[in-house]
């Protein structure tokens, strides 16, 4: 395989995961605008996102291995 295609693709699939939280909130801030409120702000599903990704996971004691080993 090219090394030129693998980083190419490397690159576009960062860059979709970079991008796509920016789009949800343009679709959230122009719905809120379209129904005359003010709405979220356009980097507000990176918060979010970063928020989610500091929280830590709590298990409860009775739980069995599959709940720890599945998403």
């Amino acid at each position: 395989m090219n090394p030129d295609l693998i980083l190419c693709a490397a690159i576009n699939a960062w860059l979709i995961l970079l991008i796509s939280p920016f789009y949800m909130g343009l679709v959230k801030k122009t719905k809120a605008s379209c129904q005359g409120r003010k709405g979220p702000s356009l980097v507000q599903p990176y918060y979010n996102l970063a928020k989610l990704l500091k929280k830590e996971r709590i298990y409860s004691v009775n739980s069995s291995w599959i709940i720890k080993a599945t998403p």
